[in-house]
């Protein structure tokens, strides 16, 4: 399964059962510490989060408010829940 991101983070990990719950229940899971293809030698940390409209996808935290935001439609997603509409 490919996700979005995964051309700049690298292929996503297989999520544990755990994992899977807590994307479930809370709309986001963290899977570690990357370094983007062509950045410098700096790791961030990577989430899958689940966007309502767009389904999942492999990002980083973005801007002051530190969220992860859907390059689709440009909502940003509270790391700790999602809202569902």
């Amino acid at each position: 399964m490919f996700l979005r991101g995964e051309e700049v983070f690298g292929a996503a990990p297989k999520l544990s059962v755990i994992q899977r719950w807590q994307l479930k229940v809370f709309g986001s899971v963290f899977v570690g510490y990357r370094q983007p293809k062509g950045w410098l030698t700096c790791l961030v940390p990577v989430y899958i989060i689940c966007c309502p409209e767009h389904g999942l996808f492999i990002d980083t935290h973005h801007g002051w408010k530190d969220l992860p935001i859907c390059s689709l439609c440009r909502y940003g997603y509270s790391v700790t829940k999602v809202k569902k509409s």
